[in-house]
């Protein structure tokens, strides 16, 4: 039997399902596992068992470890693996791979070499993702996710009973070309802003009425952004902004924040992305590379040993520290998860003061990443960002 593959970007307002040259759009349904087989057969001419999909799923799903930093891959969270299972038990799908659709709007633009940020202003929330790309690879390095009214301010605007917000929102991805064009206009002319944008409700919306509802949306990703730029440590050469949402002054504010050049991306490319990845075409690298371990001292068999000690992701470890510490802390890595401890490189001295720290392991800070001291009492998070690149090999002396 000939594997099909699918890309399949499940959004929170239109799901976009993409193979070869075609891409399907539909209303995004709480059925997916029913939904998505009968396209895969009417559309694309498979049936479920022969087709290997890749499933663009929320930035947000991949921050399921402490402080939403995220070191796995996102069938390890429990949303993915619980969609995983779905797509695979009950849709009857041959394989199904889960990625962050920014990583997957990456994919679809493809020959990128360096760091790039994608910016998708969708229907629920506002994510800025950073990722070093390689030829045909990307991997995570930093991300930044909000959540946003926008959906619900417009209906609000366009006094839309709660039974008829599926049918407004399908409204809405139709008049995308109308909305673009009338809200630019009435940017710069007053003339236009009674111009109705959506056609939709008891009231329509009007350019006016719809600016005042995109013009916190702007400000909002103008936001995650900046973030993600001031924290990544890595330079961003350019911005792939997407997402149904990028209209009226989304788009100029995106631009203002980035400083560097920006692209506009249209909403259906992690569906084109995702399928992409399912050919092989592009490589998603999941998660975060490297182990990162703390040098710690502690009692083996009634002797003090001074021994690298694992910091996780997602459980944290606790540490005692006897003493106010200034200076660098014992961090080390191990490169892909293998050979000898490496020294973890470190560009400030950190204050740590004497208690007790639940430590944990950042892997999307750029670089080597950073790790976390919590205090366990009363006391402010301490976040070391590491290096850029591994040193020398640890030799156990210090």
């Amino acid at each position: 039997m000939t594997t099909v593959e699918l890309g399949i970007d499940i959004g929170s307002v239109r799901t976009k399902v993409a193979c070869r040259d075609q891409v399907w759009h539909g209303p995004s349904s709480a059925d997916a596992a029913g939904v998505l087989p009968e396209v895969a057969r009417r559309e694309f001419g498979t049936e479920p068992g022969a087709a290997a999909v890749v499933v663009a799923v929320p930035d947000r799903w991949t921050t399921a470890g402490v402080d939403g930093m995220w070191t796995g891959a996102v069938e390890r969270t429990a949303e993915g693996a619980e969609l995983a299972r779905v797509l695979t038990e009950r849709a009857g799908f041959a394989s199904v791979r889960l990625v962050p659709a920014s990583q997957c709007v990456v994919a679809a633009h493809g020959g990128t070499s360096g760091c790039v940020l994608v910016c998708d202003v969708g229907g629920s929330s506002v994510t800025a993702a950073v990722y070093s790309c390689d030829a045909t690879t990307s991997r995570l390095l930093d991300s930044e996710s909000a959540e946003t009214a926008v959906r619900e301010s417009l209906r609000r605007a366009a006094r839309v009973d709660p039974a008829e917000a599926a049918a407004f929102e399908d409204h809405r991805c139709h008049a995308a070309g109308r909305a673009a064009v009338v809200l630019e206009r009435a940017r710069t002319h007053e003339r236009y802003l009674g111009t109705p944008v959506y056609l939709y409700g008891r009231d329509h919306v009007t350019a006016e009425a719809a600016l005042s509802v995109l013009r916190p949306l702007a400000t909002l990703a103008a936001e995650v952004v900046g973030t993600v730029l001031a924290r990544v440590g890595e330079p961003v050469e350019l911005v792939l902004l997407t997402g149904g949402n990028v209209l009226g002054p989304v788009e100029a504010a995106v631009r203002a924040a980035a400083t560097r050049p920006v692209r506009v991306l249209a909403p259906e490319q992690a569906a084109v992305g995702a399928w992409r990845i399912a050919t092989g075409a592009a490589t998603a690298l999941d998660g975060y590379p490297h182990e990162l371990g703390i040098g710690v001292r502690q009692v083996v068999s009634g002797l003090l040993e001074s021994v690298t000690m694992p910091v996780d992701g997602r459980v944290p470890i606790t540490v005692e520290v006897e003493t106010d510490h200034f200076g660098h802390l014992p961090v080390r890595v191990r490169i892909d998860g293998q050979g000898p401890w490496r020294e973890a490189g470190q560009a400030d001295p950190v204050r740590v003061p004497r208690g007790t720290y639940r430590v944990t392991a950042l892997g999307r800070r750029g670089g080597l990443g950073a790790v976390l001291l919590r205090p366990a009492g009363p006391g402010a998070d301490i976040v070391v960002p590491l290096g850029a690149e591994a040193g020398p090999a640890f030799d156990g002396t210090s």
